[in-house]
């Protein structure tokens, strides 16, 4: 029985316990590849409408609607969005002597990511006061990594009488150094022949190109990976090609693909609507890239250098927008682990 499809059932089943009193949970995500501690709270959606919670994507009305059947009909959220925020040492060092044994309520591994999950859940009166004070206090603001569609959902529709959703968004707390920012890479999919090497001739004003004889990961910054069936290319944009973005404080490698390769060159309409181009979380790695390369008959890939957190928080600051699909957070929380009844609100 899947959660995400039937959470209804799934509720009433008795398979989740409910904590007994208010509580901060402390969630850990302990992996070969990371290991980060994260804060579980409510958080006020005021908090993201007078801006104190920073975006860096803009949404689509048709995927609200889809959160706003889903959060009435199941009358609840089942994961936490995902917040982050500049560390701050006392504070995250304070989180971690509250990790007793006595008031571990969670303990799960998963195969598949080779992730243990632990939580332990904080109601201790003077310890969450504590809490409190740095929200209240020391932490100005805080950034979405995950969820945008969420919270702009939230927005619209949880103080409308209406609707089931509450004002109370579940949320997890992470800072940046306890999180990885994966690329998002690309695959064009045409219903006809391309040559890459006629797509490499046309960037030859806009970048230095090597053909490589295997796959090599980008090793920085404007450094990205072209590829086929059978050829793959190492390109880097030219220092006087970039000169002309010379006033953009946060010019991305994500941007330029689009200007240049999809929109100047492969004549992209829309990067947001259109459906020849695929999208792959770079947690996946090259590997899920080759299995699109198997699937379909005309396909060319890029793949990107991730951005960087400075660019990350940079365009989040001054409230700029970055190209759809810029970024993936890792970790993430599991669907089901905790969850949020909007009846508990009432």
């Amino acid at each position: 029985m899947a959660l995400k499809e039937d959470f209804g059932q799934v509720s009433r089943s008795g398979l989740f316990k409910k904590l007994k009193q208010d509580s901060f949970i402390i969630h850990t995500i302990s992996s070969p590849e990371i290991n980060c501690t994260g804060l579980i709270c409510l958080t006020h959606i005021d908090e993201y409408i007078e801006g104190h919670i920073l975006k860096h994507e803009n949404t689509l009305e048709e995927k609200e609607q889809q959160q706003l059947t889903m959060f009435s009909t199941r009358e609840a959220i089942i994961k936490p969005a995902l917040l982050t925020y500049p560390n701050n040492e006392r504070f995250d060092d304070y989180i971690e002597t509250l990790k007793l044994e006595k008031v571990k309520i969670l303990e799960t591994y998963f195969k598949d990511r080779q992730q243990t999950h632990t939580m332990w859940a904080i109601s201790n009166k003077d310890e969450i006061e504590n809490i409190n004070k740095f929200f209240k206090r020391e932490l100005l603001h805080a950034y979405i990594a995950d969820g945008h569609h969420r919270f702009s959902t939230y927005a619209k529709y949880s103080k409308s009488l209406d609707t089931a959703i509450s004002p109370w968004i579940l949320t997890i707390y992470i800072p940046f150094s306890g999180l990885k920012i994966f690329e998002f890479n690309r695959l064009f999919i045409s219903d006809k022949k391309i040559k890459i090497a006629q797509l490499i001739n046309q960037l030859d004003p806009y970048c230095f190109y090597e053909k490589l004889d295997h796959f090599s990961l980008p090793k920085f910054k404007f450094n990205f990976i072209i590829f086929d069936k059978k050829h793959i290319y190492a390109c880097v944009w030219k220092p006087s090609f970039l000169e002309k973005y010379v006033e953009s404080e946060a010019l991305l490698d994500v941007s330029l693909l689009n200007e240049i390769i999809f929109d100047h060159i492969l004549e992209v309409n829309d990067v947001r609507t259109e459906d020849q181009i695929k999208y792959v979380e770079g947690y996946r790695g090259w590997e899920a890239m080759l299995k699109y390369l198997d699937k379909y008959e005309h396909v060319i890939g890029f793949y990107l250098y991730p951005v960087s957190k400075t660019d990350f928080q940079y365009v989040s600051d001054n409230h700029k927008i970055l190209p759809p699909k810029s970024t993936w957070f890792e970790p993430r929380v599991r669907n089901g682990l905790i969850i949020h009844e909007f009846k508990d609100d009432k």
